[in-house]
């Protein structure tokens, strides 16, 4: 478990931490961002733990928004692939998948569909 940089309370009720995950499967290290803003600490993250897939939600509201997420992979990571998440299930969080994809140059972005997978 990493950081996460996310409000967790509700109806003035504490809810725990926020929490992001490295996860390593065969010869991959995966960085699920959980909910959360951006943080310096994520080029530690990298550094630390040098994850080749991200996992990083773009719906903006609760989480980081396309600019800031593109920016996040741009400037503090070195990932092969990737994945978009948390955006388009409700309308507060509705975002340019595409836009996104376009924003990030340091990495290969696959845009998933519910229940899709990709070969990495």
């Amino acid at each position: 478990m990493v950081k996460a940089d996310h409000s967790s309370s509700i109806d003035a009720r504490y809810l725990g931490e926020p929490t992001g995950l490295i996860i390593k499967v065969g010869k991959h290290t995966v960085y699920h961002f959980g909910d959360t803003g951006i943080f310096g600490d994520m080029k530690l993250i990298n550094e630390l733990y040098k994850p080749d897939v991200g996992l990083i939600p773009i719906g903006g509201r609760f989480t980081m928004d396309v600019p800031t997420a593109a920016y996040a992979v741009n400037e503090f990571f070195d990932f092969k692939t990737c994945i978009p998440m948390h955006y388009d299930t409700f309308p507060p969080i509705k975002a340019d998948v595409n836009d996104f994809a376009k924003r990030v140059t340091r990495s290969k972005v696959a845009i998933l569909k519910p229940f899709e997978s990709v070969e990495l």
